[in-house]
């Protein structure tokens, strides 16, 4: 049984800068600021055999979801 699902979005920044800037962002409270776009903090680094790296650019939430559910059917 997967008792943790460790998952990391990657993102180019072309879509990053457009899906930030998008208004509906700001009724979640959510940064629309394209400046946050270019934070360079260093994030941390998962490891863990669960672990499902995934570039969302090009994917809809459908399709994000629907390659969770793979990932885990091939992990079980």
């Amino acid at each position: 049984m997967i008792q943790y699902l460790a998952l990391v979005w990657l993102i180019s920044e072309e879509e990053h800068l457009r899906r930030i800037t998008e208004p509906s962002r700001r009724v979640r409270w959510k940064s629309i600021d394209p400046q946050d776009v270019y934070q360079t903090e260093q994030l941390i680094t998962i490891e863990h055999p669960h672990l499902l790296e995934l570039d969302v650019s090009q994917l809809s939430a459908a399709q994000v979801a629907e390659n969770i559910l793979k990932h885990i059917q091939r992990l079980t």
